[in-house]
């Protein structure tokens, strides 16, 4: 599906793993979307004010309820990873993550980066805006496509972001520019 979208769609699908891996995210969301989204000038967020500075202050940094659990009885857990990086090397933080996947060796992993996935979400928000394109006639996924995926996609975060009436006014003039 990638092969149809714009070079700028294509930069903001960049920006957002770029942000997820910023945020320390291990997958990509519909947040990070519209982060590239905004970092990339798209015009119907920068109408609104709606920037990538401040999308990403709100976002902040992902919740680390074990962080908190551990400093609640005096472990700090910034301490401890330290010491565990100083002890056996800059990778064995990671590399004792349960959840981690395999990374790809050699020249694979130098081509291709450490892999992000998609939130189930984030996924339905990218097949919205291929929907739109479809529905539009259009050849290629624009920046406006991805917006108009994004506002429609259900349960996606986005709405934490941006106020319902701004939410709606932005899928009414992304429309109108589509």
């Amino acid at each position: 599906m990638f092969e149809r979208f714009s070079k700028q769609a294509r930069g903001v699908v960049v920006q957002a793993v770029d942000n997820a891996q910023a945020r320390g995210s291990r997958r990509v969301t519909c947040e990070d979307l519209l982060v590239g989204l905004a970092a990339g000038g798209e015009p119907t967020l920068a109408a609104h004010s709606i920037t990538a500075d401040g999308l990403i202050a709100a976002l902040g940094k992902p919740d680390n309820d074990d962080a908190q659990a551990l400093a609640a009885i005096g472990v700090d857990l910034d301490e401890v990873k330290a010491q565990a990086t100083a002890n056996f090397g800059p990778d064995a933080w990671a590399a004792a993550d349960p959840n981690r996947r395999r990374s790809v060796g050699g020249i694979a992993a130098r081509l291709l980066g450490e892999h992000r996935p998609f939130t189930p979400a984030a996924k339905k928000s990218l097949e919205l805006a291929l929907r739109e394109a479809i529905v539009q006639g259009s050849n290629q996924i624009t920046t406006t496509h991805l917006l108009r995926g994004l506002l429609r996609s259900p349960g996606d975060g986005v709405g934490s972001l941006i106020e319902a009436d701004v939410r709606t006014a932005l899928l009414e003039e992304s429309r109108r520019s589509a």
